[in-house]
């Protein structure tokens, strides 16, 4: 940051460009620390609790593969990515988004 100059001699303008510049170096110079650098892994008891199921329910799901794992040897691996995708994987609509659907379509077919 400039040394020695009275903030008054800047409008609102000039100081929201010196701190965004600032920032802007300063965040530049950091190590991005909480950003995953590899992937989680769960084993199926972490599963079981994250994703609120009994384990003879994850079993099933793996078994008929509706679940994404891995397995090896006899042991069932998890990414929480991919299962936060799988529990998210599923949306329900809302009323309004419906009734908007609703009118697309009905917008498309021409009927007023």
């Amino acid at each position: 940051m400039k040394e020695g100059i009275t903030l008054t001699q800047f409008t609102t303008e000039d100081i929201r460009l010196l701190f965004r510049e600032e920032l802007q170096s300063y965040f530049k110079e950091q190590p991005i620390h909480n950003l995953p650098t590899k992937s989680i892994i769960l084993s199926i008891d972490e599963v079981c609790e994250y994703a609120k199921i009994s384990k003879s329910h994850c079993y099933k799901l793996t078994s008929q593969n509706l679940i994404p794992h891995s397995k090896k040897g006899k042991r069932l691996y998890f990414n929480k990515v991919e299962i936060d995708n799988w529990l998210l994987g599923n949306p329900i609509k809302t009323s309004s988004q419906i009734a908007e659907e609703s009118k697309n379509y009905l917008k498309s077919k021409g009927v007023k």
